[in-house]
């Protein structure tokens, strides 16, 4: 089913209506980001703190659980080897940009319709500071706004 420009057209004024009365969260010329986390494997454990995973190698390199890692670690603490199929490895977690949105609405129903698709996903806001086109495209949306 196709979108008509009336539909469009109240969408877009929801939308304007929203940015003009959301919680900026006290930022000037908010981009609202979701983001989601990755964890990279394969860092010295040696620099990683606590930040050890023990990976199944003949199941695709899965981490496995928080119980299982246990008995690894602890093992792996008495005899200093690795058990055979398994390997003891640091990670970090890092949080990477998804898609950008105008309002936190729009970002938490992204979140909530696209989650499947994703690791763990949050809300970040940034700041168009010194992007000079998301500044004229959210002033050209809230000049629109219906008095």
């Amino acid at each position: 089913m196709e979108i008509t420009k009336k539909e469009h057209l109240e969408a877009l004024c929801i939308a304007i209506d929203n940015i003009d009365t959301q919680d900026n969260r006290s930022t000037a010329e908010p981009i609202f980001l979701v983001q989601q986390q990755r964890r990279i494997y394969g860092m010295d454990p040696e620099y990683c703190g606590q930040n050890i995973a023990w990976l199944d190698c003949l199941n695709d390199s899965e981490e496995l659980t928080h119980a299982e890692a246990q008995v690894l670690e602890k093992r792996y603490l008495e005899t200093l080897e690795e058990p055979e199929n398994f390997a003891r490895t640091g990670y970090i977690d890092q949080w990477e940009y998804v898609q950008p949105f105008f309002t936190e609405e729009a970002a938490q129903s992204y979140i909530d319709t696209n989650k499947h698709r994703h690791s763990e996903l949050r809300i970040y806001v940034d700041s168009a500071y010194r992007n000079y086109e998301w500044q004229m495209v959210r002033a050209l949306l809230l000049s629109m706004k219906k008095s």
